[in-house]
């Protein structure tokens, strides 16, 4: 009966481990050559990076707190072809990071923009939302994101916010109801 009750436990407190990557790292980071870099949530306890300029996009997986890596493909972990290195981490967000490719010399990537948590109610609900702004004064052009149907937030996964702050524009994105 005790080790049944100890299965029962240990099983529990797995269950309450929490192995997603830290908010601290998500955001658009410009680098240094000019090109941005999203860092948004994947599944399991990784993070996705999306390079606007190219389109290349794949999985970082974490070898420390704040160093990931990623392989060839989309999901691949090995062989080992693009290491980030988050740095700076104050005030809750990562300040900048660097980014090794392959044999080339490592490039160093700041944050642009900021990300201000919000609330607002829409038929009676309380909904949490995030507003994503750039770096330059304001007024600013500005667009509302929706996603689709999953139950995912849409305030941890969509690229296109920093995509837009990255371009001068002010980008709000939500979870709707059941995200």
């Amino acid at each position: 009966m005790k080790s049944m009750l100890l299965l029962v436990l240990c099983v529990y407190l797995a269950s309450c481990a929490s192995t997603e990557p830290p908010k601290a790292l998500l955001g658009a980071y410009r680098l240094d050559d000019g090109r941005t870099v999203s860092i948004r949530r994947s599944v399991d306890d990784t993070l996705r990076y999306r390079i606007y300029e190219s389109g290349k996009s794949g999985r970082l997986y974490p070898q420390s707190d704040n160093v990931f890596i990623s392989g060839s493909g989309f999901s691949d972990r090995e062989p080992v072809e693009i290491e980030v290195r988050f740095d700076d981490i104050e005030r809750g967000s990562a300040g900048s990071l660097e980014w090794r490719s392959g044999d080339a010399l490592p490039r160093t990537a700041r944050r642009i923009g900021t990300e201000r948590e919000a609330y607002f109610e829409s038929g009676g609900a309380r909904l949490f939302s995030r507003l994503h702004l750039p770096d330059t004064p304001p007024p600013y052009p500005a667009v509302v994101l929706v996603h689709g149907s999953g139950d995912s937030p849409g305030t941890e996964w969509f690229y296109n916010s920093d995509f837009f702050v990255a371009n001068g524009f002010a980008a709000l994105t939500y979870d709707k109801r059941g995200s």
